[in-house]
């Protein structure tokens, strides 16, 4: 083994060892929000990047394989409570939050949904309070239906959110905010180019367009004891969703793999909630991150 293949070696052994040793860490005491710094400098390109660090693997190592993201996602403590005094966490998304105490709430495992890389494809559908529906590898029937597939899907794991990659952007909320993306670095570990419709180049997920179809990322979370809490509560689409630790499949789902849009009875069914999240509720952040949604 030469001496630059034996550095790169060393490398990423000292970097899959680190990375073990702060998961391990992480279930134990918090870690607080670092602000990209170097190894979780991975982005996505659009408003994720406010409470999400992940580190991109750009060959094979143990568990990850090359282009696979690990790290995390924050929230800050809103100091909200429910009836029963379970604390109410919100995803960190703006500087006060930095301040106040940003932490991770879930360890972060990440596989490539990307056409030039393995074939998936996903379309965003639309966009109500909360995380977007995205339909996996969408097909046209013999009757003329609109269908998806589980095929694309990570397995074994249990990847249940599905998260868009821009070139990078600026947001025009709040005077505007820029986006920088990780984009070429992903080319540069699969050697492949990879195509962004300008319907994905957005910040914010109300901005993009139905029947768009954007290279992502399928993300496996597990839910940590941020600030010590056993028990906490994630506040997100007008819901405050009960969190323990362990692997989570509740509070960032939106993959979709059969679609039909139909009309249905309204009646006798009850009022949702105020459906409101975000800084549209006293400036509290959390929810979809973004006051009318967010990812």
């Amino acid at each position: 083994m030469n001496s630059v293949r034996r550095y790169a070696f060393l490398r990423y052994a000292v970097l899959g060892v680190l990375f073990l040793l702060f998961s391990s860490v992480a279930d134990a005491a918090d870690r607080y929000w670092n602000d990209h710094a170097w190894p979780y400098t991975f982005l996505f390109g659009n408003h994720i990047d406010t409470h999400q660090e992940l580190f991109l693997w750009s060959r094979d190592f143990g568990p990850y394989e090359k282009g696979d993201l690990t790290g995390w996602f924050y929230v800050f403590d809103s100091g909200e409570v429910l009836d029963d005094g379970t604390p109410v966490l919100k995803h960190c998304t703006k500087q006060d939050h930095y301040e106040a105490g940003c932490v991770a709430g879930w360890r972060i495992h990440a596989k490539p949904c990307i056409e030039e890389v393995n074939g998936c494809r996903a379309m965003y559908l639309y966009h109500v309070h909360d995380h977007p529906p995205w339909l996996l590898n969408p097909a046209v029937d013999k009757d003329g239906n609109l269908r998806g597939s589980r095929q694309p899907i990570p397995q074994p794991g249990s990847f249940t959110h599905l998260h868009w990659l821009t070139e990078g952007v600026t947001s025009d909320k709040e005077g505007g905010h820029d986006f920088p993306s990780s984009l070429t670095k992903v080319e540069a570990v699969f050697g492949v180019d990879i195509t962004v419709p300008d319907e994905c180049n957005v910040a914010m997920a109300e901005k993009l367009t139905t029947g768009a179809i954007c290279p992502g990322y399928f993300l496996q979370i597990t839910a940590l004891k941020p600030f010590g809490y056993r028990k906490w509560a994630f506040h997100h689409g007008g819901e405050s969703l009960v969190v323990k630790p362990g692997i989570d499949n509740k509070t960032h789902l939106n993959l979709l793999t059969s679609y039909q849009a139909v009309e249905v009875p309204l009646d006798g069914l009850p009022p949702a909630g105020d459906g409101g999240h975000g800084e549209d509720e006293g400036g509290a952040g959390g929810g979809s991150h973004t006051g009318g949604g967010g990812h």
